[in-house]
């Protein structure tokens, strides 16, 4: 009798122990995997970007030039690991005796080379702002009876105010902050051709239309530059 009370009692505390020994022991959890921050930046989605750049605008035939301090805003999507396509808008103004200012607002798709690596082209619409220029305004011989347009750049326009097409090239490397955020360096290069147009404050007494001088300039510019990623 008493061999079955000591089995008894060790089997007991055998069981008590082990349900001790189960329940200090952690439970084993399944941890989910963690999106990267580089990997968050290659997913498809909404991107926006601001920038500042210092730009130097080389004028055909003399037309007025310079160096230009640009702001930028860019608004687009990640379309997949590879592509991004983006509306880039600029604005540019030389300060000084003789300011002037420019802009852009260009289409553009982008190729991602790799994480860091991008390029881009664009094609849109420029356009230049100068009250004047230096120069005297242009009088033909005998008054303007309507609107003129001056084959080449010289004379000059003693102002400007117009647009034409633009297109640009870009290269870019981008910092991978956080998953929020990314910033680095671009150099850029744009050609632009404007339809400028100096209004000599008279009309045609027919029509009523007013008469204007026209001048096509041509700019090329380099940019060196540095902007900032939301995603």
């Amino acid at each position: 009798m008493s061999f079955q009370l000591l089995a008894m009692l060790a089997a007991t505390s055998t069981a008590s122990s082990t349900a001790t020994s189960s329940a200090s022991e952690p439970l084993e959890r399944v941890s989910l995997e963690v999106e990267s921050a580089e990997s968050a930046w290659s997913s498809p989605g909404f991107r926006v970007a601001t920038g500042y750049s210092i730009d130097v605008l080389f004028g055909v035939d003399d037309v007025p030039d310079g160096v230009f301090h640009d702001a930028s805003l860019r608004l687009g999507a990640r379309l997949d690991p590879y592509w991004s396509l983006f509306l880039s808008l600029v604005y540019g103004a030389r300060p000084g005796v003789l300011p002037m200012l420019t802009y852009r607002a260009t289409v553009e798709p982008t190729l991602h080379l790799s994480p860091e690596i991008s390029i881009s082209l664009g094609a849109g619409l420029g356009g230049i702002v100068i009250s004047n220029t230096g120069e005297f305004t242009p009088e033909p011989d005998g008054g303007l009876v309507a609107s003129l347009t001056i084959p080449s750049a010289k004379p000059l326009l003693g102002a400007c105010s117009g647009a034409g097409f633009a297109a640009t090239a870009r290269i870019e490397s981008a910092l991978v902050m956080t998953e929020l955020l990314s910033m680095g360096p671009s150099v850029s290069a744009a050609v632009q051709w404007t339809r400028c147009v100096q209004s000599t404050f008279s009309s045609d007494l027919d029509t009523g239309e007013s008469i204007d001088l026209v001048q096509l300039w041509q700019h090329t510019l380099v940019s060196v530059g540095w902007t900032f990623w939301w995603r």
